[in-house]
């Protein structure tokens, strides 16, 4: 199966479980809604109906986090040609400022219920009762959903999740309080709703920065480069590395790396020589999804840069200029061009025949022979190849 099949069916498998862990949790927020208010309804609680209020807001988060899960996990399209795993690090961002929002609210009705303790309607044991409930079945959906969120990287359930243990922290309030309300003690309630405020808009603000500096392209190895460099170098046929860069896709990794290879290998084996370094980035990190290596016959860094040279055709065509008196034009089988070091080096591959007629020395001569006048030419170099592998080489441009 291709990297890119496996990409597929993991993505698919990742949406599939998300998806089934966002439907579950909006069942158990619908019960629990409904139940505590009415709940605080019977005995007596307004702090329960405030949770059971709280809680039918958590429906219109929870439907969010399936709308964006599922938009998250949309092919790629002709405006998104990366994917849209984004959208779930934009819905986290939103997530942040959610709790955020809720921190500062339960912050707010903890000082106003600290000057009206006084006032405050003393509820009954079984509001008790059913806030421990709801207590230890946020508690399960947090870790529920924290370990499906962390098993497949998804930045947005585990914000849900926190959301949940949001919501644990507000209903352990809402105990404290009816516990302090029902042994005279008020001014729990509104003292552990500060306490809890805290908590939660810290966690919001980790939330927000962790993903806006995804949104901001912060590298995932900014502090590890040395390990991908020993990867990569490790392969056969890289003989070095630079301009290694990384970025994050909502779980998945992108990075792009300039490897060198020797100058002369063909197209052909330095692509291979990439392959093999995108498998071992692939083997090593399994949150890597994509590998973009640019191959460099040498330290395009440290090369001086220059105007950009011809390419092929003009060069065949200068050549034709400088070679029409040449008298082993009908011999040249092939000719291989190497861009290195500002110039172009030129491989002649001539039939082994010609020296038959001629010398090594006086076939370079000839072919050497005003060529000093090419301002772009670096070496030019003689091949010959046998009868047999001459006719599988067909000239490049016709010199005549």
């Amino acid at each position: 199966m291709t990297t890119a099949a496996k990409n597929q069916q993991k993505n698919t498998e990742r949406k599939q479980v998300l998806q089934r862990t966002n439907l579950w949790t909006i069942v158990v927020d619908v019960l629990l809604s409904v139940g505590k208010t009415l709940a605080g309804i019977m005995f007596h609680s307004q702090a329960l109906i405030v949770d059971g209020i709280h809680s039918f807001s958590d429906l219109v988060t929870d439907i969010f986090v399936v709308w964006i899960t599922k938009l998250s996990h949309a092919e790629p399209d002709e405006d998104h040609p990366y994917g849209h795993a984004r959208f779930e690090t934009v819905g986290t961002v939103v997530f942040g400022l959610f709790l955020i929002t809720v921190a500062f609210g339960f912050a707010y009705q903890g000082i106003i219920a600290l000057f009206k303790a006084g006032t405050l309607t003393i509820p009954t044991w079984p509001a008790l009762v059913v806030a421990v409930i709801a207590v230890l079945a946020k508690e399960g959906l947090y870790r529920y959903s924290k370990k499906i969120g962390e098993k497949y990287k998804s930045k947005l359930l585990l914000a849900n999740a926190w959301h949940h243990r949001s919501d644990v922290f507000s209903t352990v309030v809402v105990i404290i309080g009816i516990a302090g309300a029902m042994s005279g003690v008020i001014w729990l309630d509104a003292f552990a709703a500060l306490i809890v405020a805290l908590m939660i808009a810290w966690v919001g603000g980790k939330l927000i920065w962790e993903n806006v500096s995804e949104l901001v392209d912060t590298s995932p190895f900014a502090g590890d480069m040395n390990k991908l460099r020993r990867i990569i170098s490790k392969v056969d046929g890289v003989e070095g590395v630079h301009e290694i860069r990384s970025r994050k896709m909502g779980p998945h990794t992108l990075l792009d790396a300039h490897i060198q290879v020797p100058s002369y290998v063909s197209v052909s084996e330095g692509h291979q020589i990439g392959d093999w370094v995108s498998y071992a980035l692939h083997k090593r990190f399994d949150d890597i999804s994509e590998v973009i290596v640019h191959i460099d016959p040498e330290d395009d860094l440290e090369t001086e840069k220059s105007e950009l040279l011809p390419l092929r055709n003009q060069v065949i065509e200068d050549l034709k200029l400088h070679w029409k008196n040449l008298s082993h034009r009908s011999e040249i089988k092939d000719i291989v061009l190497h861009y290195l070091q500002g110039k172009i080096h030129v491989d002649v591959m001539l039939s082994i025949a010609v020296l038959n007629n001629s010398s090594e020395e006086e076939i370079e001569k000839e072919f050497n022979l005003n060529c000093e006048h090419l301002n772009w030419l670096g070496t030019l170099r003689i091949m010959y190849v046998s009868e047999e592998t001459s006719q599988k080489l067909e000239l490049p441009v016709n010199l005549d």
